[in-house]
């Protein structure tokens, strides 16, 4: 319990940093933002965004949603975002 508590603090320490520097969290409680990562000013992070270890976005950018990000640098106007596919064929059911 202790240890979300302190995480959760952190956590918003983190992103209130980001945001008074100019980059927009649309739901700050959804993204998760590791402390060495550094993000230009006027970038988009969308909900379920994960930027860890030695990431640097640009600015102007959009990343997200629901995007893992890690030890990536990412120029400025860029667009990231999560895209899921799957590589097993389709079963049809007779």
């Amino acid at each position: 319990m202790h240890l979300a508590e302190a995480e959760a603090i952190l956590r918003r320490r983190i992103n209130r940093r980001h945001m008074e520097a100019g980059v927009t969290l649309l739901d700050p409680d959804a993204t998760y933002i590791e402390p060495g990562v550094v993000i230009g000013p006027d970038t988009v992070v969308l909900p379920g965004t994960l930027l860890r270890g030695a990431t640097r976005i640009g600015a102007r950018c959009v990343i997200g949603p629901h995007t893992l990000v890690q030890d990536t640098t990412v120029g400025d106007d860029c667009r990231i975002q999560y895209f899921p596919c799957s590589s097993r064929p389709r079963s049809r059911t007779k």
